[in-house]
Parts: C-alpha cells; sequence; structure tokens
C-alpha cells in the first residue's frame, strides 16, 4: 500500500507499506473508508462554497464501508462503488453473495472473477523446466485457458493434475453455485463468441437473471455489451439504459453507452451522457436543455 502524507508548508512525502493477506485487506478497506469520507466532505464544502450545496448526495457502500460520491447522478437503486469495484443494492435487498461480483479482467462482463494458476511443465531430454502465472477470471474465460493447459502438459502429465483442479474451478464454482446469479457464466461464455445469434440466446439468460434478482445493472450491462460486441448497437442501447436506470453512477455501462449513441447518430443524448461524467454543471443543463427542445 502507497500512501501520500502532507507534513505542512506544501512537502508531501511517500509511506510505503508492505502487508498482506486479511490484515492487508484490512487496513486497505480501513484507508478507504477514511479517505472517501474526507473526499466526499471536500466535494460537499467545494458545492456549498459555489452555491450549490443542494446537488451534494452521497451513500456509503454497504460491503466495504467507503463513502460513495453521488452528487449530479439521479437517485437509483444500486450504487457502483470505485473503492471495492462492486455493484450494491442500496435497501439490501441484492443477492447475499453480490459482494463477489465485478466486471472481468479479460472479458469484461459482469461475473465472479478470482485467482486462476495458469501452470505449464516441459520436458526435452536433459532440459526441463516450467512456466506459472496467476491470472483474475471469470469461470467462462478461466474455462478455455484450463483446457488449453491440460492439452500443452498432457505429453509431459505433471502438469496435468494443476489443470484438472483449475478445469473443476472453472467448471463447478462462480455464478453455478449462486441461486440468484445461476446461469451468469454460461451466458458470458455465450456472448464472448461476439456471434449475433449467441448474442441472443446470452441475452434470454442475462434477462431472466435480472427478473429473479431485482436491480441488476450489472446483468443488464452484459447483456448490452454482448449485443455491442455483436454489432447491433441499436439493440444494445435499452439495457445499457436500464443498467443505469438501476445504477445511476455505473461508469461501464455510461461509456459503453455513449459510444452506442455516438455511433448510431444520437449525437445529443451522448452529450448528455458526457456532460454529467464531466461534472461540469452547465454543460449538464445545456445538454437537457436542447433534449427537451426536440
Amino acid at each position: 500500500i502507497m500512501m501520500t502524507v502532507a507534513t505542512g508548508e506544501d512537502q508531501t512525502g511517500t509511506i510505503v507499506l508492505a502487508v498482506s493477506g486479511a490484515a492487508g485487506k484490512k487496513l486497505h478497506t480501513m484507508i478507504n473508508k477514511a479517505a472517501s469520507r474526507g473526499r466526499a466532505e471536500a466535494r460537499q464544502k467545494e458545492l456549498i462554497e459555489s452555491g450549490k450545496g443542494d446537488r451534494f448526495r452521497s451513500e456509503v457502500c454497504p460491503f466495504c464501508e467507503a463513502t460513495v460520491d453521488l452528487s449530479g447522478f439521479e437517485a437509483t437503486p444500486q450504487l457502483y462503488c470505485d473503492y471495492c469495484d462492486s455493484l450494491a443494492t442500496l435497501d439490501g435487498s441484492g443477492p447475499k453473495d453480490a459482494a463477489r461480483y465485478q466486471l472481468c479482467d479479460n472479458c469484461g462482463y459482469y461475473s465472479q472473477p478470482k485467482v486462476f494458476t495458469l501452470f505449464y511443465f516441459y520436458f526435452l531430454l536433459v532440459v526441463y523446466g516450467w512456466r506459472s502465472q496467476q491470472v483474475h477470471y471469470c469461470n467462462a474465460c478461466m474455462r478455455s485457458e484450463a483446457w488449453k493447459m491440460f492439452f500443452a502438459n498432457l505429453i509431459f502429465i505433471l502438469g496435468v493434475p494443476v489443470a484438472i483442479v483449475q478445469l473443476c474451478r472453472a467448471y463447478f464454482g462462480g455464478s453455478a453455485l449462486s441461486a440468484a446469479f445461476k446461469g451468469l457464466d454460461k451466458a458470458n461464455a455465450l456472448a464472448s463468441a461476439g456471434k449475433p445469434a449467441k448474442a441472443e440466446k446470452a441475452g434470454v439468460i442475462y434477462q431472466q437473471i435480472a427478473e429473479r434478482v431485482g436491480p441488476a445493472a450489472g446483468v443488464h450491462y452484459s447483456h448490452g455489451l454482448a449485443l455491442a460486441r455483436a454489432d447491433r448497437l441499436p439493440d444494445a442501447i435499452g439495457p445499457l439504459e436500464r443498467a443505469l436506470a438501476d445504477c445511476g453512477n455505473y461508469h461501464a455501462a455510461a461509456e459503453t453507452l455513449y459510444v452506442c449513441y455516438e455511433k448510431t447518430g444520437q449525437p445529443d443524448q451522448a452529450a448528455l451522457i458526457k456532460a454529467l461524467w464531466s461534472g461540469d454543471d452547465q454543460a449538464i443543463d445545456a445538454a437537457l436543455a436542447k433534449l427537451e427542445m426536440m
């Protein structure tokens, strides 16, 4: 953990703390909790001084207790916490395992990414060696990687047990163990193919999950992203708008929706998205006024 500390007279210093495991995670959460509260208070003071104090709004993340600044965003059932990268339902009605769901580093879909091990062993006469790497993947992404690892290690045997363990974790973990998100990994695997027909099948599963869990910005986002990647931009707009209706400050959905608006000839809607995320009050008012005149 690296912290920059002000020491007075515009002097700053950097402190690096090497803490791992549960203690490191707890310390990181405590620092985020305090820092986020300080940022929110500074933002509130800034708005009050500019005569816009009524625009300030914040919520405490139910998962990590960080204070999330929601100024400028409409009140929605969920919030996105950029301190723990999670989507939380504010009234507490969301799935119990929602804190474990984020965007996968590899495919970008809403899922339950976790650490997997990639291990390859080789032996060539008198030369042998291995390569090991840890990745933060969702179960859908890890399935293809685990199969590659299995077949690549098959000839030399020693890496096969590791591959089998990772295959089991990929197929029998994740959304397969979740009552609320069951089927999400299957939908993400279909969506990752980038084919219109498979994106359509994935969309059916996403809709079923969303109906089951209630506010589901992450699921709607994945649905919209799947359609966008299958070159169905007009169809992607609906799910992405539903994602923002469930979570007003969900930046991933806003970024993708902005692109869809731009590429489908809706510059005014794109301008509003850009203005909202810029924090420029004048730009927001101008964009809203232009939309009202249409």
